[in-house]
C-alpha cells in the first residue's frame, strides 16, 4: 500500500520491482484522477488499485495488506482507523 502516494512514484517504482499488486490511497481528487489515467495508459490497471479516500467518512475501509509505505504522511490525520 502506497499511502499519500502524491503523483504515484512510489507505487510505480513497486510495480516495476514486480509487486504482486499495488494499493495507492490519497485523499486528493485530482492526484488520484490523474494517476488513474497514468495507470490506464501504462496497461498496470489489473496491479494497482486507485484509491480516494475522505477519513472524514465513517465507511472508508483500507484493504488488507502486507506493506504500508506511507513518507511523510500520517503526521497530517488527525485520526486513522487502518484496519477494519
Amino acid at each position: 500500500m502506497d499511502y499519500g502516494f502524491g503523483r504515484g512514484n512510489w507505487t510505480l517504482a513497486f510495480n516495476k520491482l514486480q509487486a504482486k499488486g499495488v494499493v495507492s490511497v490519497d485523499i486528493s481528487k485530482f492526484n488520484v484522477a490523474q494517476f488513474q489515467n497514468i495507470v490506464r495508459e501504462l496497461n498496470i490497471n489489473k496491479k494497482i488499485t486507485v484509491i480516494n479516500s475522505d477519513y472524514s467518512q465513517e465507511d472508508t475501509k483500507i484493504p488488507y495488506h502486507d506493506l504500508h509505505w506511507n513518507y511523510g504522511v500520517f503526521h497530517h490525520i488527525k485520526e486513522i482507523k487502518m484496519f477494519s
